[in-house]
Order: structure tokens, then sequence, then C-alpha cells
């Protein structure tokens, strides 16, 4: 028994084009990204900073304001 014979394949197939213009769900995306960027650059010069002084101030200073916008 041949397999196409047996299968119609029609019904699952579907468009791979994703390109349909969704304006708004890439501005969240976007946010999203740059919300994350800013917020582990901040985390890394934290680290920074704990490492030169030697002191955990930095790093709960930063987490009280991340926290404080969460």
């Amino acid at each position: 028994m041949n397999h196409s014979e047996t299968f119609n394949l029609e019904s699952w197939q579907h468009s791979h084009d994703f390109s349909h213009n969704n304006l708004k769900g890439e501005k969240r995306i976007r946010y999203v990204l740059t919300l994350t960027t800013e917020t582990i650059l901040v985390q890394i010069l934290a680290g920074v900073l704990v490492m030169l002084t030697g002191s955990a101030i930095p790093d709960l200073v930063i987490g009280l304001v991340i926290v404080a916008f969460i």
C-alpha cells in the first residue's frame, strides 16, 4: 500500500510566511529586549563596583532599584 494514497497531507500543510506586519508585537518585543539589556548592563556595573570596592552596597542598591521597578 502506498502512503501517498492513504494519507492526504494537504490538511496538515500551512503557509510558513511569518512576515505579517505586527507592529504592536514588534514594539512590545523591542521594549522587552531593551529592558532586559539595560538590566543586564546595570547588574554588570554593580558587579564591577562590588569587585572594585569590596562592598556589597552597590549590589544592594541595584537590587532595590530593580525591585522598585517591578
